[in-house]
């Protein structure tokens, strides 16, 4: 039966109109509501005619009920009934508020910017550039999930009703509360550092025999095309340069520093030019941006530099400065 007509049907009820076969039908439809077999969506002048509706029938189970009561037969099948409509009641007066999603919030940073975000639940996110995650207001009774592009650093809160699940490229880092890295670039390998407590990495559904628990500073390497997964140790340090308010250089050839600035802004970086020796580098920098290292470089080293149509750089070396 069709919305429309189901209340046409009630209006035709309501004036003492309808046959038996009618009544019946609405019968039906009241029977797969509380079932929730049915999903129609309502405006909220249809949701107060069925609630108008179903409190009348309570009421008039109810005046039946005194007339019946020293009658036990009658008398319980009329509080089967009453508790039937007061089911429904409860499912139609909810059902608005359980269908409604979870308002979803993303924070995106450039290639000049990072942020720092603050969940609901407490945890906190550091943003690294070029990345963005997509997470609702406010998190379920279940789970707590999280949808990455690029790269950032979680400190969970531990909750261990609620599982935290950062999801990227369909690779998905599961915890209960401890901090830990996930990098993630469209098309490329996901990574997953720990740094205090163990995470569960694993690819579709939860299955123990196809996860990898990490504990700290291990790395987890996952290729999401062909479901390969991976372990290391790593220099945690080391690995989380891009947090630090510095980074130094000690003697490294230009081509390893590119490579290094490369993993600490999210971004791909390309060298052309270097036919002989390069030059060796030595200096420390304020990790604002990519920009201000470059900038602080140019004083060392002769190069230009430009953003591809990509969206990554290409880093055009000319030779060092005397």
């Amino acid at each position: 039966m069709e919305k429309e007509r189901f209340f046409e049907l009630l209006d035709k009820q309501a004036k003492g109109l309808t046959n038996q076969e009618e009544n019946r039908k609405i019968s039906d439809i009241f029977d797969r509501m509380q079932r929730r077999s049915l999903s129609w969506e309502m405006n909220e002048r249809e949701e107060q005619a069925i609630k108008s509706r179903i409190k009348r029938r309570i009421d008039v189970r109810l005046e039946e009920k005194r007339q019946v009561e020293f009658h036990p037969f009658p008398y319980w099948r009329m509080v089967a009934s009453i508790i039937f409509l007061l089911g429904l009641g409860y499912l139609i007066f909810n059902q608005s508020d359980k269908e409604v999603a979870p308002q979803l919030v993303e924070r995106i940073t450039g290639d000049r910017q990072k942020a720092v975000i603050t969940l609901q639940d407490g945890s906190v996110v550091h943003l690294n550039v070029n990345s963005s995650i997509l997470f609702p207001e406010e998190f379920g009774t279940d789970t707590r999930n999280i949808k990455l592009e690029g790269e950032a650093f979680f400190e969970v809160v531990p909750d261990k009703t609620r599982p935290f699940i950062v999801e990227s490229q369909g690779v998905k880092t599961r915890v209960l509360g401890t901090s830990f890295n996930v990098k993630s670039t469209t098309g490329n390998e996901v990574e997953v550092m720990v740094k205090t407590g163990k995470v569960a990495v694993f690819q579709g559904v939860v299955n123990e025999e196809q996860q990898l628990v990490l504990s700290p500073s291990q790395l987890a390497t996952v290729d999401p095309s062909n479901r390969e997964m991976s372990v290391q140790a790593v220099d945690m340090e080391d690995y989380l340069t891009w947090r630090s308010e510095n980074i130094a250089f000690d003697l490294a050839p230009f081509t390893e520093v590119m490579t290094r600035l490369s993993k600490v802004y999210n971004l791909d970086i390309r060298v052309e030019g270097i036919t002989g020796q390069e030059c060796l580098i030595k200096a420390t920098y304020s990790n604002r941006s990519l920009y201000s290292v470059l900038f602080g470089l140019k004083n060392l080293v002769d190069f230009d530099y430009e953003k591809t149509a990509d969206g990554n750089m290409l880093i055009r070396y000319r030779g060092c400065r005397n």
